[in-house]
């Protein structure tokens, strides 16, 4: 990167803007609320579950700061159970 000496120092040394640090709070208390959910929850349960906290942000916020901090739900998916499958190995039995 082309940046001048002078200019990195002065980046360098600059204090944190006050939205930075209320958005590095508010995405501890994200992270926080995600794991006690066992990773499953998604930006919507987690607004709901900060807001339920008394923490006022929007939703669009939450969904913005998970997403730049990698934050996803995880989910599994559920197989549906086999109908046949029973009637299948209750003549396998039979015969």
């Amino acid at each position: 990167m082309q940046v001048s000496k002078s200019g990195y120092y002065y980046w360098k040394h600059t204090p944190q803007s006050p939205r930075s640090r209320q958005n590095d709070k508010i995405v501890l208390q994200i992270i926080q609320a995600f794991k006690n959910s066992r990773q499953t929850y998604g930006s919507p349960r987690i607004y709901h579950e900060l807001k339920a906290q008394g923490v006022k942000v929007s939703l669009n916020k939450v969904a913005r700061l998970m997403n730049k901090n990698d934050i996803y739900a995880h989910f599994s998916i559920r197989h549906k159970r086999q109908k046949y499958l029973e009637t299948i190995l209750t003549l396998l039995i039979i015969y």
